[in-house]
């Protein structure tokens, strides 16, 4: 099954990381010396790998599964959180806040059992 350039890209970048030689300020220099549109999307790239991070920190220090790398991503994504809301970015595809995304999300009533029809696909 052939993959997208997206899941390619992601691919050989973990890859190469995982590499002892790897330099990630060589990458970073000739990321930040691309054009203004490429800026941007490398921004809502790594605006959207902090915030999965942080998550992942939200979900893995109560156990002290954490690395120095989560712990910053979670710092990051509270100081983004902070200037997405005194500053706004309409040239950016950033994620949505989780509390847009659970309030617009389908209130469910536990008062009623719903229950998924396999032949019709239709909820009763």
């Amino acid at each position: 099954m052939a993959q997208s350039k997206e899941l390619k890209l992601a691919e050989l970048l973990a890859n190469s990381v995982e590499d002892f030689y790897f330099n990630p300020a060589v990458v970073a220099r000739y990321l930040s010396d691309q054009p203004y549109y490429t800026i941007d999307r490398i921004m809502e790239m790594l605006v959207h790998i902090i915030n999965h991070q942080a998550m992942r920190h939200d979900t893995e220090a109560v156990d002290n599964l954490t690395s120095d790398g989560i712990t910053l991503a979670r710092e990051l994504a509270a100081a983004i959180k902070a200037t997405r809301e005194v500053m706004d970015f309409p040239n950016l595809k950033l994620p949505k806040p989780h509390s847009e995304i659970v309030a617009g999300m389908p209130k469910y009533d536990t008062t009623k059992v719903v229950k998924y029809n396999w032949l019709t696909h239709t909820y009763e």
